[in-house]
């Protein structure tokens, strides 16, 4: 299973959850090696972050996903905005 780059995080984890709930038991991965196939679908940096806080289940792992999705596209919507102010700033002057 592939997460496409622009695919939303929750839709990802619906499909990877429904995907490793399907698996018979006898193919079915423990939990430390479904959290490492699970987080192998993001980007290099992000991985890092996910395997660094210590989490004892898939779900926390995803719920830390999702917060950490959610301050990045916050971090990256407040420095878009700090580069059009001093754009703004500079035209002005």
């Amino acid at each position: 299973m592939k997460r496409n780059p622009r695919e939303p995080i929750i839709y990802f984890i619906k499909i990877f959850n429904n995907l490793y709930k399907k698996m018979h038991l006898d193919f079915k991965a423990p939990v430390i090696d479904s959290k490492v196939m699970f987080s192998k679908e993001f980007e290099d940096e992000f991985v890092v972050m996910l395997r660094e806080i210590k989490t004892e289940t898939l779900a926390d792992m995803q719920t830390n996903a999702i917060k950490g999705e959610a301050n990045r596209s916050i971090s990256s919507k407040l420095e878009a905005k700090v580069e059009n102010d001093e754009k703004r700033m500079k035209e002005r002057e």
